[in-house]
């Protein structure tokens, strides 16, 4: 009894070790646990480049996806790159567009400046230049220099 005691106390130390001590949090009666954004957004980092962990572009989608589902607009940025080029998922330029509209609605700059060229350019969705130069001037206004770029004659 006292073995069980102790890998349990392990494993929940180690639990708030990776994830940080506010970042783990129990969600519901039964013992599922929620993970921060943050958490699951850096463990994403890790399996896409490898860090601390084998590289596995799936792992990194699924630990995104966690994330995003936790309101992380960098997750949601990250999910619609990995969308727009097929990276750990079957390219889908929809998909795409969803997750960069999603953090762009959140303020991302970045993802401002992506769903503005997706627009721009009819990737995903249907043309639409003055929402994209909507778009590149919210970016800017943040100062995402490649917005202000497009934003260019």
């Amino acid at each position: 009894m006292v073995r069980v005691r102790n890998i349990l106390a392990e494993t929940v130390f180690w639990t708030f070790f990776v994830c940080g001590l506010t970042a783990c949090l129990p969600s519901q009666p039964g013992g599922y646990f929620s993970y921060s954004a943050e958490a699951q957004y850096q463990l994403g980092i890790s399996y896409l480049l490898g860090q601390g962990v084998k590289k596995n572009d799936r792992a990194a989608l699924n630990a995104f996806q966690n994330a995003a589902n936790a309101g992380s607009p960098y997750a949601e940025a990250q999910l619609g790159f990995m969308y727009a080029a097929g990276q750990g998922v079957t390219r889908d330029e929809a998909m795409a567009y969803h997750w960069y509209e999603l953090a762009a609605d959140h303020g991302l700059a970045s993802a401002q400046y992506n769903l503005g060229l997706m627009l721009k350019n009819g990737i995903g969705t249907a043309k639409d230049p003055d929402r994209a130069r909507v778009l590149f001037q919210e970016a800017a206004s943040r100062g995402f220099d490649p917005a202000r770029r497009a934003l260019s004659p």
